[in-house]
């Protein structure tokens, strides 16, 4: 089994860096070599310090909960009992309190190969050494003999491989070098018979003439029989299929590597891509957002995240005649006993939280978000990680009654994001997911301190709109067409889209792109979050800061919610949907963005960071007509503004 290194936090991450965007499953270029971060069960986490690092929001585990099992793990589902941050670098001189939550997080090196920066011989890392490798080659690459030897130099540094390979099922390996070159090489090569491709011995050279013509400047190269064979025409699919080996196997046939868990190889028959390392699309993290909501009416009873009793609850095989009996058990009867219950609570427990567990997951995710949704719209909320004021309309100079039905400064908001697993695609294939942890009852967590601004637009107000510009059916028509022609599609996913969710999404871009100017925060700074479900006539947005340290909360976002600052900001936003340097052609279009689930909406108009995006699909569902439209049948919500 190949080693796994112990990484320090706070070295080169920060500890929300190791969550998300480089948490498990995904590559980081260390400072003396490249890493993947590996499942949660390998990090240094003990009961004690698993206490220590664990973020309080059961309402948010219990949501997590149920999303696993539900969505993502099924039938591997086991119950997550904690969500933790990434664990302190506390020192010697640490104080009692850091020292308890310090520790280290787990990382494999990869990819295995290096390339040299002088000869460009390509050499196999050893996994156990961490320092800086050196190429010790005593011979000159195949096309320049002339070329001064490594070894004579004293040695030149070797970095990690440009390329790797991975499948759409999440597995990941290193590009195979040698069978590739073996399908050129003289018959009997030794560079094929050959295990040894260390830094002191290498028998691969790889080659850019620098030329950049892409994959057609790419060459792999033999140092014994001298061959060579070009990366040309490589990123297409039909070209790896028909790849094989001189013994007839596939040369991209995945073998079901997964270098960040410690569970071995799958069985895998799909077909390896190939991309640089560092490309974006080979790491999709799976994650879960939730505020710190102070009032949890609708959070269950601690003793169902028992492991035991969870086991009670998911596992339908065991019938409420059996569970009585088991509940006799000294081991559930000390469970019972420190919860203050009785058989019969626990019992009714089990059957209310099975009821929940049959609801479909569009309704456990509206229910999450609507608790959320009825806190915003609180007229005064005093918590400490969690501080509401309603704003009453009657303040503002603009009269705003026919377009929200209340505002409210967030002036402090703690927010949780949780990484679920991965997958290496930004399709939703089936079997792709891959879980952060193997069996740990754990998974990976950081805390946002922030402030924000919550619009309540009223579901009424929305409602009346679409009805009276029944023209805009039409546009969404155009969408739905496109959407179908997606990988995205499924009968039921379209069903969540309607003008009143474009509306929002559309307008809660503009607002960003003015907040950005108006608050002093970037772009990257501020995200959204949409509430809006037909079913619980809920139609409100959530603009929060999302910083992980104090500068999230310095009050430049809340103050811009205030009467006659936020009478300006919502004007010149509103105006500035009305311009747009690609018109007539964006706001005329029929289908542009990604799979043209976009309208009147493009980069150089309502367009955010994807950091700022909410949907799966960043920067989709967007309709500048939507805020100010003109037709008769199809005016903007806005267009009286």
């Amino acid at each position: 089994m190949k080693p796994k290194t112990k990484v320090k936090p706070l070295e080169e991450l920060s500890r929300s860096q190791i969550i998300i965007p480089f948490g498990v499953g995904a590559i980081f270029d260390y400072e003396n070599f490249s890493a993947i971060t590996m499942e949660v069960d390998a990090w240094n986490i003990n009961p004690d310090m698993k206490k220590k690092l664990s973020i309080n929001n059961d309402r948010l585990l219990n949501y997590i909960n149920k999303k696993l099992r539900l969505t993502y793990e099924k039938d591997n589902y086991k119950p997550i009992n904690y969500l933790i941050e990434a664990p302190l670098n506390g020192g010697p001189y640490s104080s009692d309190d850091v020292k308890e939550r310090s520790g280290a997080y787990a990382a494999r090196k990869f990819p295995n190969w290096g390339l040299c920066v002088h000869c460009y011989a390509l050499s196999q890392y050893k996994s156990d050494v961490l320092d800086k490798s050196i190429c010790t080659n005593s011979k000159s690459p195949p096309w320049n003999d002339k070329l001064k030897s490594c070894k004579s130099k004293g040695g030149s540094e070797i970095q990690p491989v440009r390329f790797i390979c991975y499948c759409d099922k999440g597995h990941i390996q290193d590009f195979p070098w040698v069978r590739f070159l073996s399908t050129k090489c003289d018959d009997g090569c030794k560079m094929f018979q050959s295990n040894n491709h260390s830094q002191s011995n290498p028998s691969i050279y790889f080659k850019d003439d620098t030329r950049g013509k892409g994959f057609l400047s790419l060459r792999i190269h033999c140092g014994y029989c001298k061959k060579s064979i070009s990366l040309a025409g490589f990123n297409k699919a039909e070209t790896r299929a028909n790849m094989f080996d001189n013994f007839g196997s596939k040369i991209f046939g995945c073998e079901g590597e997964k270098p960040w868990s410690s569970s071995g190889t799958d069985v895998c028959n799909e077909l390896l891509n190939f991309q640089p390392r560092s490309a974006s699309k080979i790491y999709v993290p799976i994650q879960e957002t939730g505020l710190y909501v102070p009032r949890l009416d609708d959070v269950s009873l601690p003793i169902i995240d028992e492991p035991s009793i969870a086991e009670l609850i998911y596992d339908e095989n065991f019938t409420i005649p059996e569970i009585t009996t088991f509940l006799k058990a000294p081991n559930y009867r000390s469970i019972m006993n420190d919860y203050n219950i009785s058989d019969e609570e626990v019992i009714k427990i089990i059957e209310e939280e099975r009821e929940k567990e049959d609801k479909p997951y569009e309704e456990v995710e509206s229910d999450f978000l609507f608790s959320e949704y009825k806190t915003l719209c609180q007229e005064r909320i005093d918590d400490e990680d969690f501080v509401l004021r309603k704003i009453p309309l009657d303040e503002y100079n603009l009269d705003f009654k026919n377009y929200f039905e209340s505002l409210h400064a967030v002036k402090k908001v703690t927010t949780t994001t949780v990484l679920l697993g991965f997958q290496r695609n930004y399709d939703n294939l089936p079997n792709s997911f891959n879980s952060a942890r193997k069996n740990a009852d754990l998974l990976p967590a950081f805390k946002h301190l922030g402030e924000g601004i919550f619009i309540n637009f009223g579901y009424k107000n929305i409602n009346k709109w679409i009805n009276n510009e029944e023209k805009f059916s039409l546009e969404l028509k155009k969408l739905e067409k496109n959407f179908k022609q997606t990988s995205m599609n499924t009968e039921d996913d379209f069903s969540k889209i309607d003008l009143g969710y474009i509306l929002i999404h559309t307008f809660s871009h503009i607002l960003m792109r003015q907040l950005t100017i108006e608050s002093g925060y970037g772009l990257s700074d501020i995200k959204e979050r949409i509430y809006y479900n037909k079913e619980k006539e809920m139609a409100g947005l959530l603009i929060y800061t999302s910083g992980s340290d104090s500068s999230g909360s310095l009050g430049g976002l809340v103050r811009t919610i205030k009467p006659n600052f936020f009478e300006g900001i919502l004007l010149n936003s509103i105006e500035n949907a009305k311009h747009c340097s690609c018109d007539p052609i964006c706001y005329e279009s029929e289908g542009q963005g990604w799979s043209d689930l976009n309208l009147a909406g493009c980069h150089a108009c309502v367009m955010t960071s994807d950091l700022s995006c909410e949907p799966r699909k960043k920067n989709s569902f967007l309709d500048r007509k939507t805020l100010i439209g003109i037709e008769e049948g199809r005016r903007g919500y806005f267009i009286e503004i």
